[in-house]
């Protein structure tokens, strides 16, 4: 057990990316959230379709509030999904990490 323990420790201190038995474990929950988040993206975008075609406005949003909430959630979504998709694939790697070396007994 300590010998597969410091050959796993070696592995993890060596590569950046931690050895795991199921290596693509830790990327499926974001992939899920992925999904999710690109059917709320598709579903706002949806709203921004219809507010449009209901005011029948093409550019911009014509001081039009029911438009320009709609845009606005749309535009922040897009900009900020990105982002939390990736502190989530960088923590999800991170926290696997910590459980493999507590696993371990490491450091």
């Amino acid at each position: 057990m300590a010998t597969n323990c410091q050959s796993l420790a070696e592995t993890l201190r060596s590569t950046s990316v931690p050895f795991t038995t199921k290596p693509l474990a830790k990327y499926m929950i974001t992939a899920f959230y992925a999904s999710l988040l690109n059917f709320l993206i598709a579903w706002l975008s949806l709203n921004v379709i219809k507010a449009r075609r209901k005011h029948k406005i093409r550019y911009g949003d014509g001081d039009i509030i029911h438009l320009v909430v709609a845009k606005t959630a749309h535009s922040n979504t897009v900009q900020y999904v990105p982002l939390a998709l990736i502190v989530l694939l960088i923590m999800a790697g991170y926290i696997f990490r910590q459980k493999v070396c507590a696993h371990c007994t490491l450091e």
